[in-house]
């Protein structure tokens, strides 16, 4: 089940968030969520997430992490907000092995932007799906 992301889930989502690089801080979520464009959705338990920021044109996400990786959940997270938005765009880092996944659920490259993560200077492809 996929629903709407609450502040009781901060905590668990969180703990999401350590599996991965380029993390938020705490007080990054809390930015996110209080402009009024920006959305967020768990899947299970808080077995996975997704942050989603509405422009006039576009969606664009701004993070999906899952406990596990491969087990589907990212997927299914991805085509709900493929379902709700006509154009989606992200950023990726060329070695992340979600890229396949982009690319299979019809994402395309459109730029290529060197030293996009400041954490450590590393690449983003922004990519796009209408």
């Amino acid at each position: 089940m996929i629903r709407q992301l609450e502040t009781s889930d901060l905590v668990a989502v969180l703990k999401v968030e350590e599996m991965y690089p380029d993390l938020w801080p705490h007080w990054g979520f809390k930015n996110f969520f209080a402009t009024s464009n920006c959305h967020g959705y768990v899947i299970g338990d808080v077995d996975g997430y997704i942050l989603v920021r509405e422009h006039p044109d576009h969606a664009f996400i701004e993070k999906v992490a899952v406990k596990v990786p491969g087990n589907g959940l990212g997927t299914r997270l991805l085509q709900f907000v493929l379902q709700k938005h006509p154009v989606v765009r992200l950023h990726v880092r060329p070695e992340n092995p979600a890229l396949r996944l982009y690319k299979r659920l019809g994402f395309v490259i459109l730029e290529t932007i060197p030293n996009y993560y400041t954490s450590d200077g590393g690449t983003a492809f922004l990519m796009e799906r209408q």
